[in-house]
Formats: C-alpha cells, structure tokens, sequence
C-alpha cells in the first residue's frame, strides 16, 4: 500500500481562509486578483450562486464572525456593512441565493486583503 497524504479538497473542514490559499496554490494569482479585482469580476469555486451558496452552507459561522468582529470594528451594523458591500457590487438582493451569494463575496474579498496584507480588520 502506497502511503501518501491526500490532497486537500476544495470545501474541506478547514476555514474559508484555507480554502482560499487553496485555491491560490491551483491559481496563480488568485488572491491577488481578488483582494485587487473584488469577487464580483469571476473567481474559480465563486462564480455560480450554486458555488457561492455551498460556500456559504460549508463556512457560515466563520463568515458571520468576520461579518461580527467588522461591525464591530468599524462601528457599522452587520446589515449596514452589508447594505454597503451591496451597493460597492452593484447588487440588489432579492432572495435567500442572492443574500449567501453577497456574504461569500463580501467575506472572500476581506479575507484575500488580509492575507496579500492590504490593510483590513480580520
């Protein structure tokens, strides 16, 4: 029997911040884009509201801690940086997909700023 560690796989029990650096590793590139480009311009593993969405299901607790600790650094409330972050994407949010759809762009674009070290709060 060959002994060998199996390869991460793309929604793994690590954190959202793993899955990125993840994807970065398959992706040259990656988190520079995003924390440059934002989430909105088409990322591997976040385009399709089925991709975001399963995202959203794997990593909820995580993305409303850093949703918590950004509203609580900043003063807004998490709806108002939501309500924002919306309005930064050129969304309107009209259903439930669409809502998990914003967290894991929003979430996705803090977490890529942080880790290239733009300045952030998480």
């Amino acid at each position: 029997m060959i002994n060998h560690k199996p390869k991460c796989i793309k929604l793994s029990d690590h954190t959202f911040k793993h899955w990125l650096k993840e994807m970065d590793k398959e992706n040259e590139g990656y988190l520079k884009d995003l924390a440059d480009y934002g989430a909105m311009g088409g990322f591997s593993g976040m385009t399709t509201y089925k991709e975001t969405n399963d995202l959203y299901e794997k990593y909820e607790k995580e993305i409303w801690e850093g949703l918590d600790t950004w509203s609580q650094e900043t003063g807004y409330t998490i709806l108002e940086v939501l309500d924002r972050a919306s309005k930064n994407l050129k969304m309107s949010i009209e259903d439930e997909v669409e809502f998990k759809n914003l967290c894991v762009w929003w979430y996705a674009e803090v977490v890529a700023q942080g880790i290239v070290g733009y300045q952030g709060l998480l």
